[in-house]
């Protein structure tokens, strides 16, 4: 007797593996490429690294963040002699990089998905899907083919790591809790830790979690209610409150700063709310045309009475408000904008950074991702008839567009 759910369960797996080679030859091209923007600014200092004692210093002389950024800095020095011959063994480890994450990435939905109650051929598709149009994703490639961002990459890759580890501690948590608690506590405080130590937006692991509990998870029987909401204060209410309130305190800008940027905090997260659905439209078209580095300038929002403004802020107002609400009865629809926002939360809002940068969506894009695989690979025979042509086709369209980058 031939075990189909088996064979469904290869063809995801090898057809998630076929996709990574082809996202390696998609990338490939661009290991040719120059330094750019801050890559000199920030790593300039591996010209003077040579020995243990200067790859400290330099490891230790950050300044891309609060944090210093001393993980990621340290696989810099790694490579310190690669600096003077050009950015392609910086390119190569960043591409590689970016692969293993779409590994972790695909085993963290495997074991989300599994928590659906689902069987595992059904989520290793779903996960396959997820993660195979992630990892192709040309509004993604700027956090890999700029040098420095590899912060960017080296933090999703422990938040991931640090999601994973709770997720599987999670699956656990009604035949051992107390031993799943310690499990979930130290995968978020470690995850979290070396997330931020290659870059701040580590710090959203806890709100990422947060919206996995408030939309596909249910609380476990196996402890008292008490007890549970106790953890959830500590390890994931508590985190989110303190980042929303240091956001708050940002609002108003020194002279200085907003003469630098050109805009103040309001004005900020006003302009922001226009380019969330840029970044948006641009996830689902791809045109290698619209991506990348070099882009005008956004304008500036100044008054919430801006007709643009004013749709886009109450576009997700609406949206964030119906998700709270609806949490429980659209539970993958609730993901897709919670966690979207989520990543968000940091680069997005009020902190004086520069207004738009494609990678900031790397992974505040996973949340939809496997809200839309889930959505059309567990759902009705229709929908999987339709998920079998749209997805395979829209994966040949973003590979074309990426080797086109």
């Amino acid at each position: 007797m031939i075990d189909t759910q088996a064979i469904q369960f290869r063809i995801a797996v090898i057809g998630f593996f076929l996709v990574l080679v082809a996202a390696w030859f998609c990338y490939r091209p661009a290991i040719g490429g120059a330094y750019q923007l801050d890559d000199v600014a920030n790593l300039g200092g591996l010209a003077y690294v040579e020995d243990m004692a200067s790859a400290a210093d330099f490891i230790l002389s950050g300044e891309g963040g609060p944090s210093g950024r001393p993980l990621a800095l340290a696989t810099f020095a790694l490579q310190a002699e690669s600096w003077e011959k050009g950015p392609a063994a910086f390119l190569v480890v960043n591409i590689l990089i970016h692969l293993l994450n779409a590994v972790i990435l695909a085993w963290c939905l495997y074991r989300l998905a599994l928590l659906q109650a689902l069987d595992s051929h059904r989520a290793a598709t779903i996960a396959s899907a997820a993660a195979a149009t992630w990892v192709l994703m040309p509004l993604l490639s700027t956090a890999t083919l700029l040098v420095v961002q590899r912060m960017t990459s080296l933090s999703a890759m422990f938040v991931l790591l640090g999601l994973g580890a709770y997720l599987l501690a999670r699956s656990r948590i009604e035949s051992a809790p107390s031993r799943a608690l310690v499990g979930l506590s130290v995968s978020l405080v470690v995850g979290t830790a070396l997330a931020t130590l290659c870059k701040e937006s580590g710090l959203l692991l806890p709100v990422f979690v947060l919206v996995l509990e408030a939309t596909l998870l249910r609380r476990p029987t196996s402890m008292p209610l008490r007890r549970w909401r106790l953890w959830q204060s500590v390890f994931l209410f508590l985190p989110c409150i303190a980042l929303l309130a240091f956001l708050a305190t940002l609002f108003s800008y020194s002279d200085s700063t907003q003469a630098r940027r050109g805009f103040n905090g309001w004005e900020r997260a006003l302009t922001e709310t226009r380019i969330l659905w840029l970044y948006v439209f641009k996830a689902v078209v791809g045109a290698p045309g619209q991506l990348g580095i070099f882009q005008d300038a956004p304008r500036v929002s100044r008054s919430l009475f801006e007709p643009l403004a004013l749709l886009a802020s109450a576009a997700w107002m609406s949206l964030a408000v119906a998700a709270v609400l609806w949490r429980r009865r659209y539970p993958l629809a609730s993901l897709a904008v919670l966690w979207y926002l989520a990543g968000h939360m940091l680069e997005s809002t009020t902190v004086p950074l520069e207004l738009y940068f494609e990678h900031r969506n790397y992974v505040a894009v996973v949340g939809p991702l496997f809200a839309i695989a889930g959505f059309l690979l567990a759902g009705s025979p229709r929908l999987r008839r339709v998920a079998a042509a749209v997805i395979p086709l829209f994966l040949l369209v973003n590979a074309y567009f990426l080797y086109s980058f």
